[in-house]
């Protein structure tokens, strides 16, 4: 683990965000018991986002092997290959009805070393996959994010997780925030992974799931808990039709999707918008 957190800390690239021109919406949300986070975009600034193959993407997985002794035949195209076994799981998702599928990233490169015929490890496919994440989406804390995540976990509220990721996802907190998700406050029987069901935002079914098992541990309703994601039709969509309270982080230019061009979100409208994380602490 510690080497896994060394390589994130190593790549980690301190960033600002990058202002919006979004006015932020306060006010007071009574009757709040538990606060759900979305992670990239919203608690952590993300360069990038979801990695797309590009010129830049391809020299990384050509570093990515290098720097682990692996020799690559110049013949293969590692990109097109690895994208190729990524939206292969795709598809086989989306024939079982999944209109959103997710992958489990250590699959995918366990596959594509094996098509390269590289016996490997548990232990190289998680440093290859997050070493390539590192390298491919820089990310780093909101400002404010330690402030704000220590003043709720000194009160009664229950904090939790709904987040498309990965398996390194978990390991970030305690890389660039020196603390695990458990000491940083997170109910972690609530947090709902994208990977560990193999669906994504914004299908519905991660925050039902989220619904249940904070119904289930705390007796938590979803009009009880407020949900904060940075993209209107991910985030604030699916969670109001659940019925959670609602709050759009517009604090970085990167990351905001307010989804203008979808005809779907045209009425969607949060309780909040936030454009500094610490302005939730007014809010609640």
């Amino acid at each position: 683990m510690k080497k896994f957190m060394d390589i994130i800390k190593e790549n980690a690239i301190p960033m600002s965000p990058i202002p919006t021109r979004v006015s932020p919406r306060l006010k007071q949300l009574p009757n709040i018991k538990a606060i759900i986070f979305d992670v990239y975009g919203t608690m952590f600034i993300s360069e990038s986002g979801d990695v797309q193959p590009n010129p830049k993407t391809n020299d990384i997985f050509l570093r990515v092997f290098k720097e682990n002794q692996i020799n690559i035949p110049p013949d293969i195209n590692i990109q097109k290959l690895f994208y190729g076994i990524l939206k292969a799981n795709q598809e086989r998702r989306r024939k079982q009805n999944i209109n959103y599928p997710e992958v489990e990233i250590r699959g995918v490169w366990k596959d594509l070393l094996q098509k390269l015929n590289v016996n490997a490890s548990q232990d190289l496919i998680e440093t290859l996959a997050i070493y390539f994440e590192a390298l491919a989406n820089p990310i780093w804390p909101m400002p404010h994010l330690v402030k704000t995540l220590t003043h709720l976990q000194k009160s009664s509220l229950v904090l939790s997780i709904i987040s498309n990721a990965q398996f390194f996802s978990l390991i970030i907190f305690e890389a660039l925030l020196n603390k695990s998700l458990a000491e940083l406050g997170f109910l972690e029987e609530t947090c709902i992974w994208s990977y560990r069901i193999l669906e994504a935002k914004p299908s519905i079914r991660l925050f039902e799931l989220s619904a249940k098992s904070l119904n289930k541990i705390k007796g938590i309703e979803p009009k009880e808990a407020l949900y904060i994601g940075n993209d209107i039709r991910n985030d604030i969509k699916p969670a109001a039709k659940l019925g959670f309270r609602t709050a759009l982080f517009a604090g970085d230019k990167r990351s905001l999707r307010l989804r203008k061009e979808d005809p779907t979100c045209k009425n969607i409208s949060p309780d909040l918008i936030l454009t500094d994380i610490q302005q939730l602490l007014e809010c609640i």
